[in-house]
Order: C-alpha cells, then structure tokens, then sequence
C-alpha cells in the first residue's frame, strides 16, 4: 500500500476514535442532562449541521492551499471539542461542544480529496474505501473506550477522546506531505470550481441522481443511528456499556467488509451494483431493528446496517470524484458532503421528532421507505461512470 495512503489511514483511524468514544454514550449522557428524545435529536443533529457548512469550505480551501493545512486544522478543532465536552455539565454545553465536533469532523473531507491527488480512477475506490477502514477501526476501539469509561464519568470519555484526537493531530503536522504543494506547477492554471459552474454540476445528470440518493439514504441512515440506542433501550433494556459493545461489532463489520471485500466487489460488481447492493442492505437492516428482541438480533440488524453503510457511501464518493476536473476535487467533493450532510442533519430531527409524537417504530418504518426510494433512484445511475469535467 502507498506509504501515504497508510499515513492518512493512521490519522483517520487516530482521529475517530476520539469520535467513536462520544457516540455511543451520547444518548444516555443527554437523558443523564435531563434531554429528551427530540433533544437528543437536535444535539445528534448540530454535529452534521455544522459539517454542512464546513465541508464546502474545507473542500475549495483545500483546492487552494493544499489537504495538509486544512487536516491540520479541523484536528486543532477537534481536540478543543472533546475538551469542552469533558467539562459540559448542561444541555447547552453539550450541544456547544457537538457544534465544534462537526466543525473539526470535516478532515475527513480534505482526507478524501487527498486521497483522489494520489490514486487513479482504477484504484480510487479501493483506496478510498481503505482510507474508510482507517474510519472504521476508530469506530471499533472508540465505542469500547467510551463504554468502559462511562463506568467511572461521562466527562472522562471527552478528555480521553481529546488526547487520542491529539495524536491525530501529531500524525498529520509530523508526516503527511501536502500534495497541493506537489502539484502546484501543474495546476497553476487552474482554480476551484466557481459556484455558478458547481452548481451546474450538481443540477445536471448523473450528479443529481447520485446526490438525491446520497440524501435519502444519509438522511434514513443518521435517522436510523440517532434513536438506535433509545429504541433498544426501550425494547431490550440496552445499556451504555451495550451499546458501546453493540457500536464496535458494527465499526469491526465494516472493518472487515472495507479492507476486505468492497474493493473487490467494486471491481468485479461496477460502482452502480454496489450501490444497489449497498442499499438493499440497509433497507434490511432497518427492517430487522424493528422485530428485535434480545441483544444477538440486535447484534445481526447492525451487522446489515454496517454492511449496507460499508458499501454504499465510499462507492458514492468514488463516484463524484470521477465526475469532478482534476483541480477540482475538493469542490466536487465537498458539494457532495454537503448533500450528505444536509441529509444527515435532517435525518436525526425527523426520527427524533417522529420517535416522540409518533412512536418508537415509526423512524425504522420510515427508513426501510427512504432506502427503499433511494435504491429506485439508484437504478437510473448509468451503468459504467467514467470521468468528466465539469470544471473546464
């Protein structure tokens, strides 16, 4: 693996387990405020709502000064928002340092774009859904942490997040070129993709087919994740600790399906089959969540919805890169978090709002539709994408 690839895949992993610490603990560290379901909603939600805002940023910044700086500087963030974790002692507190979070959270976008600088279009799926094992074994330790920690204080899962992120932080500053900088002379006539020309891109087919599945299946799964804990809690009395149990079985699913089978089953299958395939599992997940009754069920609908996650997205983004000029990659793919992310700000609202007024069922019931529809909308993807250029 290119020495580079595995650099950038240290800090992702480094980086989200600092993320994966918080996540399971969320919900019961909101009930312990005094939140209710809706309100862990909205502190679920604010951490997308703040990517949304700086995922297009970071990607045309990226564009201009190169990925290094701007990974940099989202881990500066971050660390500074699991501190202000460690010490919230109110719901505002709490959702301040979620805001923060989200902000820090777009390295993965610069990351991204990184990788797209150093591989070819035969090679980029496989190496961006590598850089997603990185994401992934974060996903598997950080749960476990944040779990055990909980044992001893909620505020303690934030400062042990804010020294791993920091590592991250030392990774990046320490090791990672900055291939902008590398590539200066040959892009010196070029420039990011002007907002008039990216909107275009994205209005015109294929984008917009891609976006408007990418939102209702980011939006069906974040809705699915946010009341996950709160659901089994209800159905099978889950706790904390489970919960971190049940988040780590899922990052480890899409360990093993990233570095080990979605490489492959993009080259043998093509990008548009995945995608399908990718859904249809998310689609059964969402449904097995529904009739769960004990924790090894509970066990088996994540390990569908960690599959179905684990093909799906790193096949969409693969997909945009190999729509988007050279000079442009990160404007490309930061549009195309910002679709993601405005489906994964409404997502929590709508399934916290219905889990509230409507009943526990209704978000997985409204999830197997989204995937559903977004699997229908999948099917008029061309069936072999090859690069165009939307920027020239």
């Amino acid at each position: 693996m290119n020495r580079t690839l595995v650099v950038l895949s240290a800090i992702v992993a480094t980086d989200m387990i600092g993320f994966g610490i918080v996540i399971p603990l969320l919900p019961f560290y909101s009930e312990a405020l005094g939140a209710t379901p809706f309100d862990l909603s909205l502190i679920i939600a604010c951490y997308p709502a703040a990517q949304l805002l700086a995922f297009p940023l970071i990607g045309r910044l990226s564009d201009l000064f190169g990925r290094k700086p701007l990974i940099v500087a989202c881990l500066v963030v971050s660390v500074a928002s699991y501190l202000m974790l460690g010490f919230a002692e109110t719901l505002p507190a709490l959702l301040a340092s979620r805001v923060m979070a989200g902000f820090g959270g777009a390295t993965y976008t610069a990351a991204q774009a990184y990788v797209a600088d150093i591989t070819d279009e035969s090679a980029r799926t496989s190496a961006i859904t590598r850089l997603g094992g990185g994401y992934a074994i974060g996903l598997v330790l950080g749960p476990i942490i944040g779990g055990y920690a909980s044992f001893y204080d909620f505020g303690l899962a934030g400062f042990i997040a804010a020294a791993i992120s920091a590592v991250s932080l030392v990774l990046a500053g320490c090791l990672l070129p900055n291939t902008h900088r590398a590539r200066a002379a040959a892009r010196r006539d070029q420039a990011p993709l002007a907002i008039s020309e990216w909107v275009r891109a994205y209005a015109r087919p294929p984008l917009c087919l891609l976006v408007g599945t990418l939102f209702l299946a980011a939006a069906a799964f974040e809705g699915t994740m946010s009341m996950l804990a709160l659901f089994l809690e209800r159905k099978i009395a889950l706790t904390v600790q489970d919960a971190g149990m049940l988040w780590a079985w899922s990052g480890a699913v899409v360990v093993g399906i990233r570095l080990g089978l979605a490489g492959q089953l993009a080259h043998q299958l093509g990008d548009k089959p995945c995608v399908l395939l990718g859904l249809g599992l998310l689609a059964g997940g969402a449904a097995c969540v529904l009739v769960t009754t004990n924790f090894a069920f509970a066990l088996a609908a994540a390990s569908l919805l960690a599959a179905g996650y684990s093909i799906v997205f790193p096949t969409m983004i693969s997909l945009t890169s190999k729509l988007g000029a050279a000079a442009s990659q990160g404007s490309i793919l930061g549009g195309y978090m910002l679709f993601g992310g405005l489906g994964r700000t409404i997502g929590p609202l709508l399934s916290g709002l219905a889990f509230q007024r409507a009943g526990v069922d209704t978000p997985m019931i409204a999830a197997v539709i989204a995937f559903t529809a977004a699997a229908c909308l999948a099917l008029a993807f061309p069936a072999i994408v090859t690069s165009s250029q939307p920027a020239e």
